[in-house]
C-alpha cells in the first residue's frame, strides 16, 4: 500500500503528484512545495511503484485503483493527475477509467509510442545491472540530462535504489516494467476527453520526444511543451519552466465548466 502526504489548501482542483516506476518522491520536491506556496492542495506518494506488492504492479490498472483509493482518503473532489514515466501512464489509466474524477493530466516521458526505446531501457537497466550502486550510476545517466550539474540527495537516492534491491524487489521491478510494456498508450491516448499537458525534456534517452510530437496535435485538448536541455524528469530538471506551465494548466482546468 502507498503511504502519502496531503496539503490542503481552498482551491477547487488537488493537484495529484503520482508515484514513478523506482525513482523516489525527490523528484517531486519543488514542485510541491511551489504549489503549496501558491494555495493549491496536493498529494504526493511516499513510495514508488516497485514497494508495492507483485501482482499489483504487474498491472498499470491495478496500480491506478490504488492510487485513486489512497487519493480519496484525503480528496472527495476533482483532481489533475501529474506523472512522469509510469506515472504518466497512471494518469493515463485514471483518466481512462475514473473521468469523473480527473479534470486534467500532466504526463512526461510516458513510454508506448516508441516500443524499441522502451525495451532499449529495459535492456539497459535489467542487464547490466549487479549491484544497487550500478543501477544507480546508469539510471541516473539516463534520467537526466547532463546530470552533473544536480544536486542529488544521495541519502534519498540510495534509499530508492535500495527498494530495488530488497527481497523480491527487483522481481516487483520485472512485473512494473511487464505492465508497461503491456500498456495499450496508443490506443488509450484518443479516448481520453478531459484537458492534457504533455511536458517533455527535448533530450530524453528512455522516451523520446519525437514520437509525441507527431501524436499530440492528433488529440482533442492537447497541448505539448518541450524543454531544450533536458532528460527524462522535467519537473526535476527544468522545475522553473514546469511549474510556470503546470500552474497555466491547473488554471484552465479550473476555468472550465465542470469544475466550476
Amino acid at each position: 500500500m502507498f503511504t502519502t502526504r496531503y496539503a490542503p489548501a481552498d482551491r477547487p482542483v488537488t493537484v495529484v503528484l503520482l508515484p514513478a516506476l523506482f525513482v523516489g518522491d525527490w523528484l517531486w520536491d519543488r514542485t510541491w512545495e511551489r504549489l503549496n506556496a501558491d494555495g493549491w492542495p496536493v498529494v504526493r506518494f511516499g513510495e514508488s511503484v516497485v514497494s508495492l506488492d507483485r501482482k499489483t504492479a504487474r498491472s498499470v490498472e491495478r496500480v491506478a485503483t490504488q492510487v485513486l483509493a489512497a487519493c480519496r482518503e484525503h480528496v472527495s473532489g476533482p483532481m489533475v493527475f501529474c506523472g512522469d514515466s509510469l506515472g504518466a501512464l497512471i494518469a493515463f489509466q485514471m483518466a481512462r477509467a475514473h473521468p469523473d474524477a480527473v479534470a486534467g493530466i500532466v504526463a512526461s516521458g510516458a513510454p508506448g509510442l516508441d516500443k524499441q526505446a522502451n525495451q532499449v531501457f529495459g535492456r539497459q537497466l535489467l542487464r547490466r545491472v549487479r549491484h544497487p550502486d550500478e543501477a544507480a550510476d546508469i539510471f541516473v545517466k539516463l534520467l537526466l540530462h547532463e546530470p552533473e550539474q544536480y544536486e542529488i540527495d544521495q541519502q534519498r537516492y540510495r534509499e530508492t535504489i535500495d527498494e530495488v534491491f530488497r527481497p523480491h524487489g527487483m522481481e516487483t521491478l520485472l512485473s512494473a516494467l511487464a505492465a508497461v510494456r503491456g500498456y495499450p498508450t496508443k490506443k488509450v491516448l484518443p479516448t481520453l476527453t478531459c484537458p492534457k499537458l504533455f511536458a517533455w525534456g527535448r533530450n530524453d534517452a528512455i522516451t523520446p520526444v519525437e514520437p509525441w510530437e507527431r501524436a499530440v496535435p492528433t488529440l482533442s485538448d492537447a497541448r505539448l511543451v518541450v524543454y531544450d536541455r533536458c532528460g527524462h524528469a522535467p519537473m526535476y530538471e527544468r522545475a522553473d519552466e514546469y511549474h510556470a506551465d503546470l500552474t497555466a494548466f491547473l488554471d484552465y482546468c479550473v476555468a472550465r465548466p465542470y469544475v466550476a
